[in-house]
């Protein structure tokens, strides 16, 4: 007896093998990865265009002092490098041959003017006689001469006097100003004459920078601008002062400048040292600024990612002034606005970002 197979099952089996080959599964795909960057805040600011120069400072005020009178130096009271006030005694000349000068002047005009008194009582009395006819008139004329003489005898020798005072009292050389003697030309025992050179004195209360700029500069610069210095050998230390005055430069055809900037002498600060400055060109209230490592450079031009949620937006923008690592936005975001700072090299617009923290944390 033949066995009957039966057949049914296994053509279910191969319509379903059939029917699976005809399918393929559904493709996914892989998620976009988030590029870590870090994000600051565009911020609003006090924003100064500078120009910068390395100048000298010096003194405005010196003086060179010389002998009024002859003598031989008694005493040098000063020294280069001292630093003196108006009035100090800097040194003292012989003044023997200036003070019997004066003592013969003054016992002269003292015997004159007896004389003198004398000879006006005499003019008085004959004056009373001459109307009494007791005497002539050529009598009193004389007497009146004799006066008159004496009187400009005395008046020479009141003006005598007041030389040799002056000479007595030049034998004494005082300083005319506060400052530093720079430099001393005498030593005791020189004898000197009018004229000759004692001391070289060099204000240090009032000073003035000279800051050289050039032709490329100079027709931003004007009298008034607010200027900030500080010694090379101490940057700490700012004074803050104005152009004063501007002076072009010597040379033939040259467009370069001096600018002038007068200061007092905040202490310590000498005459012949270098000094560094930045003027003050213009000052912006309220600029934007971004941390330097925002902005990119792209074929398109200069741009800034702002992050919106996840996604960094490209932003198009117009740069200003460039200082301590921060950069003017003049048109493209506001102030307030967040915006990639590391890795924003790595960027497209509408790039998926995940914020990692701000610059340096």
């Amino acid at each position: 007896m033949r066995r009957l197979i039966s057949v049914a099952p296994v053509i279910l089996a191969l319509a379903l093998v059939l029917s699976g080959c005809g399918e393929r599964p559904a493709e996914t795909k892989p998620p976009v990865r988030a590029v870590p960057v870090t994000s600051a805040i565009a911020e609003a600011r006090t924003v100064e265009t500078l120009e910068f120069s390395l100048g000298r400072i010096e003194a405005p005020a010196s003086a060179l002092l010389a002998a009024e009178v002859e003598g031989r130096v008694g005493e040098v009271l000063a020294d280069e490098g001292e630093r003196v006030a108006v009035g100090r005694l800097l040194a003292v000349l012989d003044d023997r041959t200036h003070r019997n000068r004066l003592d013969a002047g003054r016992a002269a005009l003292a015997r004159t003017d007896v004389q003198y008194a004398n000879q006006t009582q005499a003019v008085e009395r004959m004056r009373e006689l001459v109307g009494r006819r007791l005497v002539s008139q050529a009598q009193f004329d004389d007497s009146v001469a004799q006066r008159d003489a004496l009187d400009a005898q005395r008046r020479e020798l009141l003006a005598q006097n007041a030389d040799a005072e002056y000479a007595l009292a030049r034998s004494r050389v005082l300083s005319p100003l506060s400052g530093v003697v720079d430099r001393r030309h005498v030593a005791v025992g020189d004898y000197v004459k009018s004229g000759t050179p004692l001391f070289e004195i060099v204000s240090d209360e009032a000073l003035r920078a000279r800051l050289p700029f050039p032709e490329t500069v100079a027709h931003r610069l004007r009298e008034g601008l607010t200027v900030r210095l500080s010694p090379v050998a101490r940057p700490e230390e700012t004074v803050e002062a104005h152009i004063t005055e501007l002076r072009p430069s010597v040379g033939p055809g040259s467009g370069a400048v001096e600018a002038i900037a007068a200061i007092l002498n905040p202490g310590g600060w000498t005459a012949g040292g270098s000094v560094r400055a930045e003027v003050v060109i213009e000052r912006r209230e309220n600029a934007v600024t971004v941390p330097e490592g925002a902005l990119v450079r792209r074929p398109a031009g200069e741009v800034v990612y702002v992050i919106e949620g996840e996604t960094a937006r490209e932003a198009r923008v117009r740069t200003g002034v460039r200082r301590e690592g921060l950069i003017e936005i003049i048109e493209g975001i506001e102030a307030g606005v967040p915006v990639v700072v590391g890795g924003a090299g790595f960027l497209t617009d509408g790039a998926r970002i995940a914020i990692r923290g701000t610059p340096g944390s």
